[in-house]
């Protein structure tokens, strides 16, 4: 059955349950969304404190500023 042989009946219907219908469909709509997404490989990019020997270096240096009495 095509939207178009539907819609006639669905104008039929008392607006409670087109609101209803709009429910339904978003919902359904929604979760179709959420399964695509969770089938989608996701690439982030992870900072990781490893082999970061100038930001090491600069917080020694922070750190020793701030040890050190003015």
């Amino acid at each position: 059955m095509t939207f178009a042989e539907l819609l006639p009946d669905i104008r039929l219907l008392p607006a409670t349950d087109r609101l209803r219908l709009i429910q339904i469909l978003a919902n359904e709509l929604a979760d179709e969304q959420c399964s695509k997404r969770q089938l989608l490989p996701e690439s982030a990019e992870i900072w990781s404190p490893y082999d970061s020997h100038s930001a090491a270096g600069v917080l020694s240096n922070m750190l020793d500023d701030t040890s050190t009495p003015k």
